[in-house]
C-alpha cells in the first residue's frame, strides 16, 4: 500500500473534524501500526493535518506532541469534554449509530 493513499486520506479530514488511527487505517486498507509509522515519517512542519487523528476513545494519545496537537485542535474549535473526549458528531467519517 502506498503512503500516497494515506496522505490523501489525511488531507481530506475536514477542518473542525477528527478521525481515529483505526478509521484511517481502515480507509487506507492497512494495519494501525502502518498509520503510526506514516505519521512518524511526516517531515517536520508538514502541512498535512496529522493532529486530526485521535485514539479510539476519542482522546489525544500520550505522545511528545500532545500539547501541540491539543492547541492545533483548539485552534479549529475542537475542544474535549471534562473527560478529555471529543464530540462524536465531529468524527470523520461519521460514526454509525
Amino acid at each position: 500500500m502506498s503512503a500516497e493513499i494515506f496522505y490523501h486520506t489525511l488531507a481530506n479530514i475536514p477542518v473542525g473534524h477528527y478521525s481515529s488511527y483505526g478509521a484511517v487505517a481502515g480507509l487506507c486498507g492497512v494495519h494501525v501500526r502502518q498509520v503510526l509509522a506514516w505519521l512518524r515519517a511526516l517531515p517536520p512542519g508538514s502541512a498535512l493535518p496529522w493532529f486530526r487523528i485521535l485514539n479510539s476513545q476519542r482522546r489525544i494519545s500520550d505522545h511528545p506532541g500532545a500539547a501541540r496537537q491539543y492547541q492545533l485542535l483548539a485552534d479549529e474549535g475542537l475542544l474535549p469534554d471534562q473527560r478529555g473526549r471529543f464530540a462524536k458528531d465531529l468524527y470523520w467519517p461519521a460514526l454509525k449509530s
